[in-house]
């Protein structure tokens, strides 16, 4: 019995730190910048790069990532093109075809501008709650693919806000789904608030099972041996005043206040022991579903950035929602040397 409770705790406790683990994916902007590490890891310096354009299911979306990408090259290499920058037939051009993302297409903008390889990609839905961001390096003289990656983007509020996506923005709702292992989280995006309150619950349900399991054991003479009581250890007197084995007085073994009195003493320690799990589990348990319910108020939600405004090239000015719903001004400015 005690092999496989402490079987059934590693299983557990193994099944619920891998599902925290395997959460992989990151925010938008993170995998915008691995892919920005990615590409520039992969292309030599001095070769000229463009920033086509990304399919998916949003334009802003789209464009989005074509921006954000373009400055986190640009913020590590000279060689990068500005789309602003773009004279005014290249910018008809590239708007022109911004719904069609292929190796051709994209070859044939950077040749038109310049550009020696030409950054294309996409982004689609993978499950539930991740995207998959794919990256593609083309040569634009060859359309060879130079370079490639795959990217797992957490599906957040930025990402649903990006695509028109309206979201449940209520933290009642989220602490609620976090009773169930921190699905409310999840859900938003906060694998921290999840993840404390997976491992919390899943923490304190073993505390309770293994409570319940101590707590109805019942010891008898036939199981004494496996809680250390052996009665082959004892020795008792019969009416006689002789000293006998219990193997050859079976009633005299049972009966024995000192054998009874060591199984009532390792009884009770038992059912303590199980009194004491029930009472761990129960405070772990309390103080996951409260952290739930706190967490959703707590947590600052990634907020995307709207541009309002490109007053010259390099220059950017857009609002940022606070948490209190209040417009910040956000100003950007780049510029290679």
């Amino acid at each position: 019995m005690k092999r496989f409770l402490v079987l059934f705790f590693i299983t557990f406790i193994f099944i619920c730190v891998n599902s925290l683990f395997a959460q992989n994916a990151v925010t938008l902007n993170q995998s915008i910048e691995n892919a920005a590490v990615f590409i520039n890891n992969r292309i030599p310096a001095g070769t000229s790069i463009a920033v086509y354009n990304f399919s998916s299911d949003s334009r802003r979306l789209s464009e989005y990532i074509v921006d954000e990408l373009t400055i986190a090259l640009a913020n590590k290499r000279d060689d990068v093109y500005d789309r602003w920058n773009l004279d005014e037939v290249n910018r008809e051009i590239f708007f022109s075809q911004t719904d069609a993302v292929n190796e051709d297409t994209a070859a044939a903008y950077g040749e038109n501008i310049g550009a020696q390889v030409v950054i294309l990609g996409s982004i689609i839905k993978a499950s539930d709650t991740e995207y998959r961001l794919r990256v593609q390096a083309i040569v634009t003289e060859t359309k060879r693919i130079q370079a490639a990656s795959t990217f797992n983007v957490r599906q957040d509020n930025q990402l649903l806000s990006l695509l028109g996506i309206q979201t449940q923005t209520n933290p009642w709702v989220y602490g609620g789904m976090n009773i169930v292992f921190g699905l409310g989280s999840f859900q938003m995006g906060d694998p921290l608030g999840g993840g404390t309150v997976l491992v919390l619950e899943a923490a304190s349900l073993t505390f309770l099972i293994l409570g319940l399991v101590n707590a109805f054991i019942e010891i008898d003479h036939w199981n004494a041996g496996e809680y250390g009581i052996n009665y082959r250890e004892y020795e008792y007197k019969n009416s006689w005043g002789n000293v006998i084995k219990p193997s050859s007085d079976f009633d005299a073994w049972i009966n024995s206040t000192e054998y009874v009195n060591d199984i009532n003493k390792k009884q009770e320690e038992i059912n303590d022991m199980g009194r004491t799990f029930i009472i761990i589990g129960g405070i772990g348990f309390a103080s996951a579903v409260t952290w739930g319910f706190v967490r959703p108020f707590m947590y600052d939600k990634p907020r995307p950035v709207q541009t309002i405004a490109n007053v010259i090239d390099h220059l950017n000015i857009g609002l940022v929602p606070s948490n209190s719903g209040n417009p910040n001004v956000f100003v950007s400015l780049n510029y290679s040397f």
